[in-house]
């Protein structure tokens, strides 16, 4: 089951009113906090961060958390994984509207996986059969009031973030332009309390569904994220590289520069100029131009 955990902000915004009667989408949660829940259907595992790795039941539970900002007076929906900390941004839904939320969810998810599986498993069968045992694990949905201090903490960055965007765009991002502002905020560093390593989003996010729905191992699920991370380690020592060409060759055309500032001034003073044939400066102080020897 996919449980939509909403803030407040969330709740009113899918809240339709009918006659002066308030019609929520929302059903009493069961536990006040998200961890009690995961608890609760998973008996057997003592800690939450197991659940991730178990092999998942079609009644398992898969948490979001959902909030909803306002910027440039249109509405905003932040969703984030409560395990991974990956998040879609939504915009342009109406309020009231949770049925097109539920089918823009399945869409942008959809989406990523599409674009992101292949960067860690080649074969199409399996990729397909993840979506197969992702249907069958998340027919049902349901929406709570209930949020976590954490997430939020993570999701109020991505707000903050997609204002920045929208200030620089002139207009909210929409299409794809949406799509790539979640791949961009997907690759930020983020960190939990307790926790000593920061890490991925979309890693821990990819690692994740290769355990609940690809049929991998925790230990071969690692492997490819290992070899995801190398790739990124090459990709952007490549970037550096380039990018270090660039600034050494623009110091070195300035250490030259500065040579040839040096051998003037040299020879202005009476003193030997240093240097080889081709780059000695010759003066002509009768013309009072430079021209080399």
């Amino acid at each position: 089951m996919l449980v939509f955990n909403c803030t407040r902000a969330t709740a009113e915004f899918f809240t339709l009113t009918d006659k002066g009667d308030k019609i929520p989408p929302l059903a009493p949660a069961p536990e006040k906090a998200i961890a009690e829940s995961l608890q609760a259907s998973s008996r057997q595992n003592t800690s939450t961060e197991k659940d991730i790795e178990t092999a998942i039941q079609p009644d398992s539970q898969w948490h979001w958390l959902v909030h909803t900002i306002k910027i440039k007076r249109k509405n905003v929906v932040i969703l984030m994984d409560y395990h991974s900390r990956f998040a879609m941004t939504f915009t342009g839904l109406k309020k009231g509207d949770d049925h097109g939320f539920l089918k823009m969810f399945e869409r942008h998810l959809r989406f990523h996986i599409r674009e992101l599986l292949p960067q860690v498993i080649s074969d199409p069968y399996i990729i397909n059969t993840s979506f197969a045992q992702y249907g069958h694990c998340h027919a049902g949905h349901v929406f709570y009031r209930r949020g976590d201090r954490s997430v939020q903490s993570h999701i109020n960055d991505v707000g903050w973030h997609i204002e920045m965007t929208a200030d620089e765009m002139g207009e909210l991002p929409a299409g794809i332009d949406l799509i790539a502002f979640d791949c961009y905020i997907n690759n930020t560093l983020r960190s939990r309390k307790g926790e000593k390593n920061y890490f991925v989003p979309l890693q821990a996010f990819l690692h994740q569904w290769l355990c609940r729905y690809s049929g991998l191992n925790r230990a071969q699920a690692d492997k490819r994220i290992k070899e995801l991370q190398e790739k990124e380690k090459a990709r952007y020592q490549a970037m550096h590289n380039s990018m270090f060409d660039v600034v050494a060759d623009s110091i070195e055309a300035g250490q030259i520069t500065s040579e040839v500032e040096a051998m003037l001034t040299d020879r202005l003073n009476d003193k030997p100029a240093t240097g080889d044939a081709n780059n000695v400066i010759q003066v002509d102080f009768a013309k009072k131009n430079l021209k080399p020897s």
